[in-house]
């Protein structure tokens, strides 16, 4: 190209370049838009053939706003039948599903507040499933008090909710309301566990749900107490009879140190 052609001037270029990336953004934001204008109306149309789908999710898992709710009462005030079957038609169970039961009450993405919970008060499912075993919940001392005689307070109700602010005057508080059996309080893994809890409360436990929790307590034996422990046990009958093994408990301990 000759030297002599004429140049843009160059303080022009870069303006221009922003102008086209302009031009070129609103372009490609109309396509992008009539695209999304597209896919949502798409999926009206499949939602409009499936209601059962809609509304189950809007019930269940939809960030839902108190006026949505309120807007839309008479629409969740209804029951979705529905039935499971195994993979030759056989029907397994049938189920009957109501929008405010079993869907806003368990749904975790709602904006959760002391207001709204009161707003419904009349309509929420309390029980299981319901409120009461929802983790979303604004958990606090003051609103487990507010709502106490509508709470399900035994199995699958606040006994065994991981979220609620568990401490030891919580649990000393309501101490005859919980569920203490092994579908309760004492399988609920979020407790504030330790030495003085299990005692505070040691006629009300069932050992056998602790068994299944990995408290930190186990970790304060030694293997020279778990042998006085076991050692300590009556005999069983098939073992009255048969010597004991000789030497003390402390050379046995450090025979089996020696090998482990």
């Amino acid at each position: 190209m000759s030297d002599d052609l004429p140049h843009p001037p160059r303080a022009l270029l870069p303006a221009t370049g922003r102008a086209l990336a302009q031009v070129t953004d609103r372009i490609l934001a109309v396509a992008t838009a009539a695209k999304d204008e597209a896919e949502r109306e798409r999926f009206k149309a499949l939602l409009r053939r499936h209601p059962e789908f809609l509304v189950r999710h809007l019930s269940d898992y939809h960030p839902l706003d108190a006026e949505l709710i309120e807007r839309l009462t008479n629409r969740w005030d209804r029951d979705i039948e529905y039935s499971y079957t195994d993979p030759l038609g056989q029907d397994l169970f049938y189920h009957q599903w109501n929008m405010w039961k079993n869907g806003l009450s368990c749904n975790k993405a709602l904006p959760w507040s002391l207001d709204l919970i009161e707003r419904f008060a009349d309509r929420w499912q309390w029980g299981w499933p319901g409120l009461s075993d929802n983790p979303a919940l604004p958990w606090s001392l003051d609103l487990i008090e507010r709502f106490a005689d509508r709470w399900e307070w035994g199995v699958l109700g606040l006994s065994t909710n991981p979220a609620l602010p568990w401490s030891l005057d919580l649990i000393e508080r309501f101490a005859d309301r919980w569920e203490w059996g092994e579908y309760g309080l004492s399988h609920n893994p979020a407790l504030p566990w330790s030495l003085d809890l299990i005692e505070r409360f040691e006629d009300r436990w069932d050992f056998e749900g602790l068994l299944f929790l990995d408290l930190p307590i186990w970790r304060l034996l030694r293997r020279q107490d778990i042998i006085e422990l076991m050692d300590a046990l009556p005999a069983l009958p098939n073992q009255e009879n048969q010597p004991k093994p000789s030497g003390s408990t402390s050379e046995l301990t450090d025979l089996e140190d020696d090998f482990l």
